[in-house]
């Protein structure tokens, strides 16, 4: 009987059999973020949730992200706030 050992990256769920260096170089080559807080948040008015966030990586590169989606409800109900400026202009922070 032949034994397999099958590795799993931990940041893609790649997994690759048998070859342990290589496995380590495949995760070596995913780029991290290197941030506490994002370079540039924009919200748009009305709209609790950033729509575009920039991040600078471990690279030095600055990555944005765009059309957030909830994955998970707040963990507490949020006190209402009211909706009366719907504007659909964007508003942007940045920390720079």
């Amino acid at each position: 009987m032949k034994q397999k050992t099958i590795y799993t990256c931990e940041k893609c769920r790649l997994e690759i059999t048998d070859d342990f260096d290589a496995m380590l170089k495949h995760e070596s080559n995913h780029i991290a973020p290197t941030f506490q807080r994002p370079k540039a948040i924009t919200y748009k008015r009305g709209h609790d949730y950033p729509i575009c966030i920039q991040i600078e990586m471990e690279n030095g590169a600055i990555v944005e992200y765009y059309t957030p989606i909830e994955v998970s409800p707040p963990k507490k109900e949020e006190s209402p706030r009211g909706n009366e400026d719907n504007s659909s202009e964007n508003v942007s922070i940045n920390s720079n």
